[in-house]
Formats: C-alpha cells, structure tokens, sequence
C-alpha cells in the first residue's frame, strides 16, 4: 500500500510506489553482512525492478564501523565451525574452544575481528565500504553498542549519504547521537530514523488510551513529530486491521520484520507481504523480492 513520503525526507520516495522489500544482514541467512549477500541482493532486486534497500547491524572495531551483528554469538559460532572441521579431518569430534576470539570486538584490530567475524570463509565489509560499493542501496543501519556511534556518523559524513540512510537503533539516545553528528555537518538537513523500543512503547500507550478512553488522536501523532521518527518496525504477526490502524494514527510508515531462520518459508514470507505493511524486512531475499514484487503489481 503506497503511503504519503515524510516530509523532506527523500529515503522513504520509493514507498509512494508501493510496498519495498528490505534485505536483512544483506538478504542472506548463509553469508549475512557479507560482499556476496549485498551482491546478491542487488541481483534480485534488479530483477524484480524493486528498489534497494538492506539493514545492518554494525559494531565498532577502533575507530572503524564494521557490518557486523553481533560479536556475542560468535565465539560459539567458531567452535562449531572448527569442530566442524576437525570432523571433517578425523571424523570425531572435538570440543574445541577458541579461547582468543572471546576478545570484545572493540579490542580487535581490523583484521582480527574481519577474521572472526567472515561468514562461510565469505568476508565482512566496513560501512565505509558498503556505502561507497552499492550507492543505489538504502540503508537501515543499527549502531550495535554506544560506542559504534561515533564511527557510524563518521562514515556517513564522509561519505554525505545522509539522505539515503535511516537510523535504526532501538535506544533513542544513541539514534540522537549520530544524528547530531551529521546535522552539525549537513546544515540542519533532516535524517530518517526509527523509533526506539521505548518510543514505540510509549506511542502505543497514548494510541490505547486515545482508542479506548478519550478518542483524541493528535497527542499520538504531536509525539511522534517530537521524536522526529520515521518509520517503526513492528512484528510480522500483527493483523491487517492493526496494520492500517498504526498507519493511519502514526502516521508514519509501518515495516513487518520477519527475520528468525527458524521461523521463515517462502509461505511465511507470502503472508507477511500480503498483509499490507509499508514495507518488509527479511530474509532470503529470494523469495522476499518475489513475494513484495507480487504486491507492487496487483
């Protein structure tokens, strides 16, 4: 469903024309935030004639910001892959534990934490590097620690894509903080961005209480102008009904994030995309261009 742009902000243009599809890590469950998922992205949604959109999360390594998720899981996921291939070698397996890949990433140089953090032997990129490779992309990128701030509004000044990216932390002070950065360098010029888990929390408190209690509507929408958000996530579950609801009373576009591996099939991601959100974030790509594709065309 095609929804009026924010005001003067050209990174939500593409949403006049109808539903996008968003590529999750870069689309990919097998190679996430890696040069093949943005490559293969790009494919599929040139393919479908969609526009490019992809959301990231990025942690901090010095002064850099690498397109990474999360260091958290990662010592856990090399043990399996070295025992994986210890297996492969003896065919027994050994509980191997990779001791020095516990460092924190932010104690990392660059080339250790690319090392830790490549996917299937598929390397990671910089954010530096992603904006400067896709510069059709549009980019939700998620500042992972407060100290990925810094680096993340760094790079985005540099390179002066603050018109073709959205902030997407689900802290609102560390959102404000980048945002700063870059306005003090764009002259004032706005920069998307989506609400917190604390904004969303609140606006749906004053959205419950002006459905069920008061029915003045303009208290939700004066708080949202005050926040300055963009857009909200909201999970794949919700209904139709309650789609269009949120639309109309926030009056900001609504994005159904449909993610857990566990969770996804090209069924699921079907019905996801028939429900009428603004916009889809998920993966495989594959399957998510296809199905966003089919609404944009009815």
């Amino acid at each position: 469903m095609s929804i009026e742009t924010p005001p003067h902000l050209p990174f939500f243009e593409p949403f006049e024309d109808g539903q996008v599809a968003i590529a999750n890590r870069g689309g990919s469950f097998t190679h996430e935030n890696t040069w093949l998922a943005f490559y293969e992205a790009v494919a599929r949604f040139s393919q479908h004639d969609l526009p490019q959109y992809a959301e990231v999360g990025v942690q901090a390594v010095g002064d850099t910001a690498l397109v990474f998720h999360t260091y958290k899981s990662y010592p856990q996921y090399l043990a399996i892959k070295a025992m994986r291939q210890t297996l492969d070698l003896t065919g027994r397996r050994t509980n191997l534990h990779p001791v020095v890949y516990r460092k924190r990433f932010s104690r990392m140089s660059l080339a250790e934490a690319e090392e830790a953090a490549s996917v299937n032997d598929a390397p990671v990129l910089t954010l530096p590097e992603l904006l400067e490779e896709f510069p059709n992309m549009r980019l939700f990128i998620d500042p992972k620690t407060d100290a990925t701030a810094d680096p993340v509004a760094k790079a985005i000044i540099d390179a002066k894509v603050w018109d073709r990216v959205c902030i997407d932390s689900p802290i609102g002070s560390r959102d404000d903080k980048i945002i700063h950065q870059i306005q003090a360098k764009n002259n004032n010029q706005p920069v998307a961005r989506t609400m917190s888990r604390r904004e969303c929390t609140v606006a749906l408190g004053l959205l419950a209480h002006a459905r069920y209690i008061d029915g003045d509507y303009s208290l939700v929408k004066s708080y949202i102008a005050s926040i300055g958000a963009s857009a909200t996530l909201a999970s794949h579950r919700i209904s139709p009904d309650l789609i269009e609801t949120f639309r109309d009373r926030l009056g900001v576009p609504i994005i159904g994030a449909i993610t857990h591996p566990q969770k996804v099939s090209d069924e699921k991601i079907t019905g996801v995309a028939n429900k009428g959100f603004d916009a889809v974030l998920g993966r495989p790509i594959g399957a998510l261009a296809a199905a966003v594709a089919k609404t944009r065309s009815k």
